[in-house]
């Protein structure tokens, strides 16, 4: 037995101890006059069934993460954080794998320095942020941290956020790497180059408008193949509102962004992103309608590869790349919120369902169809998640279903 599987051994045994022994209450953000220790540990099992391949995907991994803020002055805050996955079992291909025999499950063995960052506040008014640390915008369809999968996103950043008062918000920054989920281990582990962003909002009498600005600079690949080709600039428009009256309590959802080449990128194109759904709230129940559209035709189609992307689009993980006809995504879900206490400690359990249509953007192709089924709740302090997800497909790729259970705690 090797070094690494008796590490991977040894961390999953370590992760599945903390899941079950440390504290429950939630710390990702900490008041800024204390110091405080926080941190949480994941156990997953993940598996994929790709009908064109021989072999199925089997992943069973364990993640800790701990850190720490101090205040070291009246107006500055010092935070690190840590992370590491490890595999018990790990059944699943190295992406770009010449002969592929199974699906790809990217939570790789990896330790690495997850967040270091010096925050300075600006008064009431915002703060200055500098190093190692996340990055979360709106929905994160197009900047957004990965915490689904077990080695998270993090940028090396400056970002100045602004908040005069409670109606108006603004951050903008500057980027120059990108440690991906995939880890340290592999040449496309992190994305390289001069990006910068500009975010901004108000809150307005039909919800909170706002508008972005992403231009990418992301060069990835050994050194000797540099690749640019998700290098971008995006601009759009989003708004978020809700109205929850005694009869009536909905919220919906609306965003319009272009994106054209940047920065090298080999491909010349151009690109539109649509985005609108409503939540309907019946007691319990939350039914909720999205279309979402990334379009294409060109050389290249509307990319996000800075994106939360298991948020979006099937639990299967289908689209994580953009088809070059860019892709529409109709859906439908039913989520039951319940409230009721059971044995063992369960509580807050919320079932659900949701079925895509996807379809081609640029042309009358369709993609296929896929049905979520899943079922999230409290156990014993234990946030449990087990989620199952079957794509059939009408010609794009293959027929896959994915089946995965997560049991996590965070202190």
């Amino acid at each position: 037995m090797g070094e690494q599987t008796l590490k991977s051994i040894g961390l999953c045994g370590l992760t599945l101890a903390s899941v079950c022994l440390c504290s429950s209450a939630t710390a990702d953000t900490v008041d800024r006059d204390s110091v405080a220790v926080f941190g949480d540990v994941r156990l997953r099992y993940d598996t994929i069934n790709h009908e064109t391949l021989p072999d199925d995907a089997f992943v069973l991994s364990g993640r800790i993460r701990l850190g720490g803020e101090v205040k070291v002055a009246d107006w500055i805050s010092l935070l690190g954080e840590i992370e590491a996955v490890g595999a018990l079992i790990d059944e699943t291909e190295t992406p770009g794998a010449v002969a592929m025999r199974r699906p790809v499950i990217p939570d790789f063995d990896n330790v690495e320095l997850n967040r270091l960052q010096m925050r300075a506040y600006l008064g009431k008014t915002g703060y200055a942020t500098v190093g190692r640390q996340r990055l979360e915008f709106d929905d994160q369809r197009f900047l957004g941290s990965a915490r689904f999968r077990q080695n998270t996103q993090s940028f090396d950043a400056v970002r100045l956020t602004l908040q005069p008062n409670p109606l108006f918000s603004a951050q903008i920054g500057y980027f120059h790497q990108v440690n991906r989920p995939l880890g340290t281990r592999l040449d496309t582990g992190t994305f390289e180059g001069d990006s910068w962003f500009a975010v901004a909002s108000a809150q307005t009498f039909v919800g909170r408008l706002g508008i972005y600005h992403y231009a990418l600079d992301l060069e990835t690949g050994p050194d000797e193949n540099r690749s640019a080709s998700a290098s971008s600039v995006t601009t759009g428009i989003r708004l978020d509102g809700r109205h929850h009256g005694e009869r009536l309590k909905v919220d919906w959802e609306a965003a319009f962004a272009h994106q054209e080449d940047n920065a090298g990128n080999p491909f010349e194109y151009s690109a539109q992103y649509w985005l609108a759904a409503t939540t309907f709230f019946l007691g319990e129940t939350e039914l909720r309608a999205r279309f979402e559209s990334l379009g294409g035709g060109g050389s290249q189609s509307f990319q996000t590869p800075l994106a939360s992307l298991h948020r979006f689009q099937g639990e299967a993980d289908v689209f994580t790349t953009t088809p070059v006809e860019g892709v529409q995504d109709v859906s439908i879900a039913l989520h039951w919120n319940s409230n009721w206490e059971g044995p063992f400690g369960l509580s807050d359990i919320t079932p659900f369902a949701r079925h895509h249509f996807f379809s081609a953007e640029s042309s009358s192709e369709t993609y296929g169809t896929e049905l979520d089924l899943g079922l999230r709740t409290n156990i014993g302090g234990m946030r449990l998640d087990a989620v199952c997800a079957f794509f059939n497909s009408d010609g794009f790729s293959a027929d896959r279903d994915r089946v995965y259970v997560s049991l996590s705690r965070a202190f």
